[in-house]
């Protein structure tokens, strides 16, 4: 089955006046009135790991700090999307709350291991240090706590704050100690010295 892509004619609809929405297809209608839906065929776009797709979604407006509300889908919503392209819906709920809920797509993107992704959310300026629901997590730590060192690298490049302390007062450092990642532990314990001493 092919990816879900946005096609470019749906792009130009999005970003037409609501007014214009009965013009859309029905799985996608209520994507020209709603900016938040959006921003939630982004998170499943960064889900699906489609790159192509979340370049045309950011495109038309979508926001690269989406934030999935675990509260915020039900099986309507992925007829909002196009139940076609959602098979995996319930996988996807899963994911996210299973990692504390309300994460970014910049958290999303890096739970997947998908350094493309990462960078560009982080080109569109996706902020590195939000945090996620009650755990107050950062994209940093879920890199740590995943071993995906080269998202790491790219975070701390977008001036990821490595002072930030979880709800369970851990800095991504401590998490790196706790889950033996000695590669990341090592880049952050210099990272940190950078910022005591600067």
């Amino acid at each position: 089955m092919p990816r879900p892509l946005l096609p470019s004619a749906l792009v130009l609809a999005l970003l037409a006046p609501a007014s214009a929405a009965w013009a859309l297809p029905a799985p996608y209608r209520i994507a020209a009135t709603y900016a938040s839906k959006l921003d939630q065929q982004l998170l499943v776009a960064v889900f699906k790991s489609d790159p192509e797709w979340v370049d045309q979604l950011l495109a038309a407006g979508a926001s690269p700090n989406a934030r999935f509300y675990g509260d915020a889908f039900g099986e309507e919503d992925a007829l909002d999307f196009g139940v076609g392209i959602m098979e995996d819906f319930p996988a996807y709920v899963r994911l996210v709350q299973a990692n504390d809920g309300r994460m970014t797509a910049l958290m999303l993107a890096t739970l997947n291991g998908n350094p493309p992704i990462v960078a560009r959310l982080l080109a569109r300026r996706a902020d590195p240090n939000r945090r996620s629901g009650d755990a107050k997590d950062t994209a940093l730590m879920a890199a740590v706590r995943k071993g995906q060192r080269e998202i790491a690298l790219q975070l701390l490049a977008a001036g990821t704050d490595v002072t930030l302390k979880n709800a369970a007062g851990e800095t991504a450092l401590v998490l790196a100690e706790r889950y033996a990642q000695r590669e990341l532990a090592e880049l952050l314990r210099a990272k940190a010295q950078e910022v005591t001493v600067g």
